[in-house]
């Protein structure tokens, strides 16, 4: 016997009991669409197999002990609503339920008038039933698959893992763009600790295509930071403000930021390099600026962070520049040496780790310089690029020193890199304080 039920936003539910009477249900289901091209009935086979999941364990009389719970959301394709989406702002309280009702697709109808008309408006509050855990069974049909008459079918995260994070943690969706190419695994390393630590969706938005062809033949420091700083925003506010509750663009802006931006001498303002995230943002932005540290130093961050109960993890991870990579490649940017570099610098901080002296240190990378030396690798002639290591300790960024490795230690991160990354010959160790020199090379 299954329980029915519809709740306000026109999901549908069919309930399985469990064993236990105090066990919170899993769920299985997909939204119900029908497209007109691609999956034409993809989240239809999705409840479908949700379903036949529960006849199955019924007719092998197999017992769980979690109560099961298929379930459908709204026609998503038949509306172009996407109810799921909206269901999530509901679910977390970000939304009231009348302005998802309210919302209009192309053609001017709203979704509460669709839902009416299909009969699929209940009586059960949105989110008022809450679930151990949740995966979306979805039929993918793509174009090519389905003019060959062939389905396959894949179990999709996306809706459902926002759907059950929201429901249960009341947390809201969150966005972010990659300005600029990262450290090798960067990307997967910060969305990882995002997950896990916070339970949040962090949406990645690959944006280098774009960047590169934007710096292409740049070379000049200040003009690549501008560059840059003004991508950032246009691609972020590209893709947040398709949402119109999204009105600000949260920033960790530090004051070394401000002052090596602008820094006021006698009645002279001498930028020493434009931040992304100062100097190099446009003048006029269409999302409103919040910069909550902006008045604070590192140290003063850190120190914030563990008040405030951060994890470690994050509080002690090296500072990294807003322009990426892009301001430690020398002259012009472009694939090839991005992949250089990423090796390179993966390879220094790995050996940092391992001889545990990398929470010892402020900051340290790797640079790639434009020049290239002739070098020897066997018996053949080499000719290939210069890598500098950097590596300084300070306490709030405004000054900083060397780090007097052991010259076993930097003889053995030389031969790391020349060994194992093609296109480096050559590696020399950066001793320049700050000042005169500052921390990063552009």
């Amino acid at each position: 016997n299954l329980e029915m039920g519809v709740d306000k936003m026109g999901t549908m539910f069919a309930r399985r009991e469990g064993t236990d009477p105090n066990a919170l249900p899993v769920y299985v289901g997909s939204h119900l669409d029908t497209q007109p091209t691609g999956g034409k009935y993809d989240g239809v086979l999705g409840v479908l197999g949700g379903l036949e999941i529960i006849r199955t364990l019924n007719e092998l009389d197999i017992k769980t002990k979690h109560p099961i719970v298929v379930v459908n959301f709204t026609n998503e394709e038949g509306t172009r609503f996407a109810p799921p989406m909206m269901a999530s702002g509901v679910f977390a309280g970000v939304h009231e339920l009348q302005w998802a009702y309210d919302r209009q697709d192309a053609t001017g109808k709203t979704f509460g008038e669709e839902i009416k008309r299909i009969g699929w408006i209940g009586d059960e509050e949105v989110g008022s039933r809450k679930m151990h855990a949740f995966f979306e069974l979805h039929i993918e049909q793509g174009p090519i698959l389905e003019a060959e008459n062939k389905d396959i079918g894949v179990v999709t995260h996306g809706q459902g893992l926002n759907w059950i994070q929201v429901t249960l943690t009341g947390r809201e969706s969150h966005t972010g763009s990659t300005p600029m190419p990262m450290r090798k695994n960067e990307i997967k390393t910060i969305k990882t600790l995002f997950t896990k630590i916070y339970d949040i969706n962090l949406q990645v938005i690959n944006a280098q295509k774009i960047f590169l062809s934007e710096l292409k033949g740049i070379t000049d420091p200040e003009k690549k930071r501008k560059i840059i700083g003004k991508l950032f925003i246009k691609i972020f506010e590209k893709n947040s403000l398709n949402d119109k509750h999204i009105e600000f663009l949260a920033q960790g802006t530090l004051y070394p930021d401000v002052i090596e931006s602008i820094s006021n001498m006698g009645d002279k303002s001498v930028t020493i390099k434009s931040h992304h995230n100062v100097g190099g943002l446009p003048k006029k932005m269409k999302l409103k600026l919040v910069e909550p540290l902006r008045e604070l130093f590192k140290d003063e961050v850190r120190s914030l962070g563990r008040e405030l109960n951060i994890p470690e993890e994050f509080i002690k991870r090296h500072p990294f520049p807003g322009p990426g990579l892009g301001i430690r490649i020398l002259g012009e940017i472009n694939q090839k040496s991005l992949k250089i570099l990423r090796e390179a610098d993966d390879i220094f901080i790995r050996l940092l780790k391992q001889q545990n002296l990398y929470d010892k240190i402020w900051q340290a990378f790797c640079v790639l310089l434009p020049v290239n030396t002739v070098g020897v690798m066997g018996d053949n002639r080499t000719y290939e690029k210069i890598c500098v290591m950097r590596a300084v300790i300070s306490v709030d960024g405004m000054t900083a020193e060397p780090y007097n490795f052991d010259k076993t230690f930097l003889q053995n991160c030389s031969t790391e890199i020349i060994n194992n990354v093609k296109g480096i010959n050559r590696v020399c160790y950066d001793y320049t304080s700050k000042p005169p020199g500052t921390i990063e090379f552009e």
